[in-house]
């Protein structure tokens, strides 16, 4: 459990990260860290039952995929 919450923590920060990325840097190299950060946080959700977190982050990562999707495939 102590590494789920590890990562948890881990991966709160790189979402707070991952908006200074998308504002400063840019759109592609911010989606890639907050879909780490959604990947990092998502086991401590399924884990301790909180189906709303694990719902809205599956949306998170689907609307990442499909821009990193419709950047790179074209």
């Amino acid at each position: 459990m102590v590494t789920i919450s590890n990562m948890r923590m881990l991966g709160c920060i790189l979402i707070v990260c991952s908006h200074f990325t998308l504002i400063y840097v840019g759109v592609i190299p911010g989606v890639i860290v907050h879909l780490i950060a959604d990947f990092l946080t998502m086991p401590f959700f399924i884990k301790n039952k909180m189906w709303d977190m694990v719902v809205m982050l599956s949306f998170l990562v689907v609307i990442g995929v499909s821009k990193l999707v419709t950047n790179y495939g074209t």
